[in-house]
């Protein structure tokens, strides 16, 4: 079963012995909201959202966009306040990674976009 899974996301399953030989192992405590990522991602879901979208905001380092995925995320992980973010998804690289963020936005910068 969790062979069939792998292969229907795209993604290679790993022996206990080579887990154990990776240089870093990433840990989330959301792993659950990990696969979703994953999914989001095969599925081409936001870039979708990201065709039909457009919000005007200067752009330093993190695109409208991408917060506007950095606040789905937190409310996915079950976060009900922008001020969450911080604590739920900046610290969750595993979780990041999956939506198809190399990093995280400041709470503060978010809460602009609002």
């Amino acid at each position: 079963m969790d062979d069939l899974l792998c292969k229907d996301v795209g993604i290679q399953a790993l022996s206990l012995q080579e887990a154990v030989v990776m240089e870093k192992v990433e840990f989330s405590a959301r792993a659950s909201l990990v696969t979703i990522g994953i999914q989001f991602r095969r599925l081409n879901i936001w870039t979708t959202v990201g065709e039909h979208v457009k919000i005007k905001q200067k752009v330093l380092i993190h695109t409208p966009l991408d917060k506007l995925l950095d606040c789905l995320i937190n409310i996915l992980a079950g976060g009900t306040g922008l001020v969450e973010i911080n604590t739920r998804v900046r610290p969750d690289q595993a979780v990041q990674r999956a939506f198809g963020r190399t990093a995280c936005a400041e709470q503060s910068t978010i809460k602009a976009l609002c």
